[in-house]
């Protein structure tokens, strides 16, 4: 008797020890997804990644002449429609900055719109938002510089409060280091089409258009303007960059994180500055969640 009461001792030990482990494991498999899922939220709120691939076709700007469109005017014998204001941007609202009392996230929301009037005021464009983080990188063409250049200034000097927020201010780098990677990939591309323009063969479509215009070859003036075309760095720019590095705006995780996509000499004139604390008041531990 005594042996078979043993048996079923030790059989109900060993079952409470296997639920003991069952529990044990799926409390840490709970943990483990929880972890994962907190992870992936969080991790483009530290620094926003760029969308490298185009999952949706871009409509044409109504701004911008479509091959249809030019063709239409050359069968008409009437000039090639150039850039039109698109009514939807004209449309929006003008904004009068007010910042007192606001928010940073507040702040940075007023300031966006500002920018964004401010540079369609100056350069007009069909950019239809006030990022360049949001773009792809053929977007930034050799004509459109002007706008982007004086997009991203705004950005940089216009409500200043923004930067108080961690996030707003791991945006801004963002923005800063599309616009380094726009201007490298731009003479890139500048370059590969200088040697299809001197030594490959000519585009299809615009051998089209210079059969439809009457024309033969390449006008040796545009030739010369095409060998001599570069994308660079406005100066603005670098000097509004500059100054928030050193007004401790943006910090040395900020610099490191958009310089590692500017070129070494502009690198190392960031790197000699050292920013310094900032005025604004400090942040809860939990703010990079917002």
């Amino acid at each position: 008797m005594t042996d078979i009461q043993d048996m079923r001792e030790q059989l109900r030990r060993s079952q409470r020890g296997a639920a003991a482990t069952c529990l044990r494991m799926l409390l840490f498999t709970a943990c483990g997804v929880a972890m994962f899922g907190v992870g992936f939220w969080l991790v483009p709120r530290i620094y926003p990644v760029k969308q490298e691939v185009r999952l949706v076709p871009l409509q044409p700007s109504p701004s911008i002449p479509t091959w249809d469109d030019v063709q239409a005017a050359i069968a008409k014998g009437q000039p090639t429609p150039r850039y039109r204001p698109d009514p939807a941007i004209e449309a929006r609202l003008r904004v009068v900055a007010s910042y007192q009392g606001k928010s940073a996230k507040e702040v940075g929301k007023i300031a966006d719109e500002v920018c964004f009037q401010r540079a369609h005021a100056h350069y007009p464009h069909w950019n239809k938002t006030p990022r360049l983080s949001n773009k792809e990188l053929e977007d930034f063409e050799f004509h459109s510089m002007d706008h982007f250049n004086e997009l991203l200034h705004c950005l940089l000097t216009e409500g200043l409060q923004r930067y108080c927020s961690g996030r707003e201010r791991r945006q801004m780098a963002v923005e800063v280091k599309t616009y380094f990677r726009a201007v490298a990939y731009g003479n890139r591309d500048l370059d590969r089409w200088r040697q299809q323009l001197t030594s490959g063969p000519v585009n299809p479509e615009f051998k089209k258009i210079q059969e439809a215009l009457g024309e033969t070859g390449i006008d040796p003036e545009y030739l010369k303007k095409a060998k001599e075309a570069e994308f660079v760095f406005d100066s603005a720019v670098l000097n509004a960059i500059e100054a928030r590095l050193r007004d401790g705006l943006f910090t040395t995780a900020e610099r490191d994180y958009f310089a590692k996509s500017a070129p070494q000499q502009i690198r190392e004139r960031f790197e000699r500055i050292v920013p310094r604390k900032s005025t604004c008041p400090e942040e809860p531990w939990w703010a990079f969640w917002l």
